[in-house]
């Protein structure tokens, strides 16, 4: 699926929202360029205790606090940055690659 145009929209979402393993992964295209492109410029993983935001053109944060470069854990999982793309895998075994600006990959 393609969604264009400036929106925000759901990726996935577990359907047991508040049980331990439950999470959600939001993005929100803005636009960039000419010509009226869009681009996925903020991604969201929410889970029971944590909120990720994917900015880009800024650092990856959790709960709040920026993530340097290199791996972070956090209850529930951890974080990866460098200078290619930004990996989360959470403790329930969902894992996010995002490649800073196209689209995030969930598997």
């Amino acid at each position: 699926m393609l969604l264009q145009g400036d929106c925000e929209y759901i990726l996935v979402r577990t359907r047991r929202l508040g049980s331990n393993d439950s999470f959600a992964v939001t993005a929100r295209n803005v636009p960039c360029g000419e010509a009226g492109l869009t681009c996925t410029k903020v991604v969201h993983i929410t889970t029971v205790s944590v909120r990720i935001s994917l900015v880009l053109g800024a650092p990856p944060s959790v709960n709040d606090v920026a993530v340097s470069t290199g791996r972070t854990t956090f209850p529930g999982g951890e974080i990866e940055v460098n200078d290619m793309f930004q990996y989360i895998k959470l403790s329930s075994g969902v894992e996010i690659l995002y490649d800073k600006g196209i689209i995030p990959n969930i598997g």
